[in-house]
C-alpha cells in the first residue's frame, strides 16, 4: 500500500488494513479503482483509465454484435445487454463509452417497443408495472452520460 492508502485506514484495524491492501493488489483494475474510490475516498485515475481494458470489462463486452447487442433478447438472463450494462456501469465504465452506448440502444429499443409496452397490465385504469427493467436502463443511461 502506498502512504495515502495507509493513512486512510486505521492501522489498529489490521483485518481491514489487510483486506484493503489485498483489494488494491488485484489484477483487476475495476477492483482497484472501486476500492480506492469507495473505501479510501481517493480517485486513482490510472486505475480508472485501466478499467476499460481489464478482464471483467473485456469479458462483459465479448461477443458484442454490429447492432450493439449480444445475440438474443436484451433481457436474456445474465447474458443480454441489459444485464451486462448494469455490471459494466457498476464496475466504473466511463460515461460516453461507445460500445456501452450501442448496447444501451438495443435495450432502449426493446423497452420502448410496442411488444414491451403492450405487455404492461392495466387494472382500473392504472398501469401495473414493477419497472425495475426501466429503472435499471435509466440508471445505466444516466451513468453513461445520456
Amino acid at each position: 500500500m502506498d502512504g495515502r492508502a495507509i493513512s486512510a485506514v486505521d492501522r489498529a484495524d489490521t483485518p481491514t488494513f489487510f483486506a484493503i491492501d489485498w483489494l488494491l493488489r488485484s489484477d483487476e483494475p475495476a477492483i482497484r479503482w472501486l476500492t480506492s474510490r469507495d473505501l479510501l475516498a481517493e480517485e486513482r485515475l490510472d486505475d480508472r483509465a485501466a478499467v476499460l481494458v481489464g478482464p471483467l470489462v473485456r469479458g462483459l463486452l465479448t461477443g458484442q454484435q454490429e447492432d450493439g447487442g449480444f445475440g438474443g433478447h436484451p433481457y436474456r438472463k445474465w447474458t443480454g445487454a441489459h444485464w451486462r450494462l448494469i455490471s459494466l456501469v457498476e464496475l466504473g465504465l466511463p460515461a460516453g463509452e461507445g460500445r456501452a452506448l450501442r448496447a444501451l440502444e438495443t435495450v432502449l429499443g426493446w423497452l420502448t417497443g410496442r411488444g414491451h409496452r403492450g405487455a404492461v397490465k392495466v387494472v382500473a385504469g392504472r398501469a401495473r408495472r414493477c419497472a425495475s427493467q426501466e429503472g435499471n436502463a435509466l440508471a445505466v443511461a444516466s451513468c453513461l452520460g445520456m
